[in-house]
This record gives C-alpha cells, sequence and structure tokens, in this order.
C-alpha cells in the first residue's frame, strides 16, 4: 500500500507518513486503498495521529482483529 503511495520502496516502521512526503491528498488516498484491499476502515485523522508507519501498522492490527 505504501508503496503506491509513495512510489519506490517501502518505509521503515520509524518513518514518518509526513516526512516521507505525505500530505492530507495522499493521506485520502492511503485509506481509500486500505478500505479496499484490506476491508478495514480508517480516518484520515487517524493517519495524522498515527503518521509513524509502526504505529499506523499498529492501528491497521488492532482494527482487523477488533481489539481497537
Amino acid at each position: 500500500l505504501w508503496i503506491n503511495i509513495f512510489g519506490g520502496e517501502a518505509p521503515d516502521d520509524n518513518d514518518d507518513f509526513f516526512n516521507k512526503g505525505g500530505d492530507s491528498l495522499k493521506a485520502v488516498m492511503l485509506v481509500a486503498n486500505i478500505e479496499k484491499t484490506m476491508g478495514i476502515k480508517i480516518s484520515v485523522s487517524d493517519i495524522f495521529d498515527n503518521s509513524q508507519f509502526s504505529k499506523m501498522n499498529d492501528l491497521l492490527m488492532s482494527r482487523s482483529t477488533g481489539t481497537e
């Protein structure tokens, strides 16, 4: 998913969405791609609140298992 948004290689866990070149438009695209490919609903504000990729992955894992 990240490569579709940013191109190139996947980010490291400690990379930040916005420091890698993310913006609000890319956040909207990412939210749509996550729902389409993974069936997990998150919001753009979730991206802002969890902009470090490791935190974003944790959020997705918790939403996919229903533990959040």
